[in-house]
């Protein structure tokens, strides 16, 4: 596989993302000998592509591929581009590049699932569409990878999900033309009629997203990678980074922190887990596979754990068993802590404070309690301060709103 990947041009869309971080980094530090690594995002307010890709590498993630690959930036080149707009708003010198890509990976798109259909219209399949209309112009492309979801098709009426293209209920053209014709509040209105089978607009969209990507592939070789729940990595770079708030890691996020106290699920519930360096490494491997083997239909690969289950109760007693593990390690240790006002930095001093209230008596606590209160008059206003601090990290998944009355008077 490292011979296939030398001198490709891979063009990676959703790089910023949990999965995408991870699948360049393994691009840049297992193939060294890539031509060239195109990276498209959108612009980030004032800053500069050199001061976002400064800022973007400087992630943990990274470390170990520039201590083996220094001079990755030499393979790298960022592309202005917006999923959402005609060309993606492409420049015409990046039109030019796009001819020369290999290999198109293409990840990104809004995995909010309580986006109304009208967004996930415009973020997915509108995206995914230019995008494809770009490539046509590219003849020497070799793959067009498209990253989906296992719950593409976990329709209400359908049990199994089998390697399969499944037909949606509009095909890709009438629903855009629907989307061109109508305001978002029309579309809106229409919105339960069309997703009656559908539990959101996130497994809707990806269900009408692969049939389209399917109508290419007399065209052009033709991928779609089914991925699972993706959680954290389980051994590289290193183990558990993660990077996103979004699905079970969000769920995780909220039940570890006892922001949310319960969590309605049948024990038995499988949950499709699959660590995120394991999925950029099947994902490299299909892409491979799309190439090497050859076919005149679209090729389909489900990425789950269904050979190796865990069901969601059983990863809860795994964790509640480290959690016992990890109360013992941390017992009389002192430990220092930098970035403590980082989202990660927040949740490992939330963390660490509450399995230590487990092993310290009232009174230890007590003997700390100044260091960390130096700056607040009272312990009521401290917790509360972090309490919203916690809400704030979850704004991308649900709305939130923090409300903050003053002192009540009796009526």
């Amino acid at each position: 596989m490292e011979e296939f990947y030398r001198n490709k041009t891979i063009l990676v869309t959703g790089c910023t993302g949990f999965l995408g971080s991870m699948l360049v980094e393994k691009f840049l530090r297992i193939f060294p000998d890539l031509s060239k690594l195109y990276l498209l995002a959108r612009k980030k307010g004032p800053m500069s592509f050199n001061e976002r890709s400064k800022e973007y590498f400087e992630d943990p993630i990274f470390e170990r591929m520039i201590s083996v690959n220094p001079n990755y930036y030499e393979r790298v080149q960022w592309i202005e581009g917006d999923l959402t707009m005609p060309q993606l708003n492409l420049s015409n010198d990046d039109l030019q590049a796009m001819k020369t890509v290999d290999i198109i990976i293409h990840i990104g798109a809004s995995i909010n699932m309580q986006n109304p259909l009208h967004e996930m219209i415009k973020n997915n399949l509108l995206g995914t569409s230019e995008l494809l209309k770009i490539s046509l112009d590219n003849k020497n492309i070799k793959c067009f990878m498209y990253v989906s979801s296992a719950f593409s098709n976990a329709r209400r009426s359908c049990s199994r999900i089998e390697e399969k293209i499944y037909d949606p209920v509009l095909k890709p053209e009438t629903l855009l033309d629907i989307y061109n014709s109508l305001t978002n509040e029309e579309l809106n209105e229409i919105e339960n009629t069309l997703m009656q089978d559908w539990p959101n607009s996130y497994t809707f969209s990806k269900n009408v997203t692969e049939y389209h990507c399917d109508t290419f592939n007399d065209q052009m070789s033709v991928g779609i990678f089914r991925p699972g729940n993706i959680t954290s990595s389980i051994s590289e770079p290193f183990p558990y980074w993660v990077k996103s708030k979004a699905g079970l890691v969000g769920a995780i996020m909220l039940l570890g922190s006892k922001t949310l106290p319960s969590y309605y699920i049948k024990n038995s519930a499988i949950s499709h887990a699959v660590p995120v360096d394991m999925t950029a490494n099947a994902l490299i491997t299909c892409t491979y596979d799309v190439v090497k083997n050859k076919s005149k239909d679209s090729k389909i690969y489900n990425y789950t754990s269904n050979n190796n289950p865990i069901t969601y109760y059983d990863a809860y007693m795994i964790g509640d068993g480290i959690q016992l593990t990890m109360e013992e390690f941390n017992k009389n240790k002192t430990i220092f802590v930098t970035g403590c006002t980082g989202f990660l930095g927040y949740m490992l001093v939330e963390k660490l404070l509450r399995n230590t209230s487990k092993g310290l008596t009232d009174d230890e606590l007590d003997k700390i309690e100044c260091t960390l209160m130096q700056d607040w008059p009272n312990s009521y206003t401290f917790t509360k301060n972090a309490n919203e601090y916690h809400c704030d990290t979850f704004k991308d998944q649900f709305s939130i709103g923090i409300f903050r009355p003053g002192i009540s008077e009796p009526t």
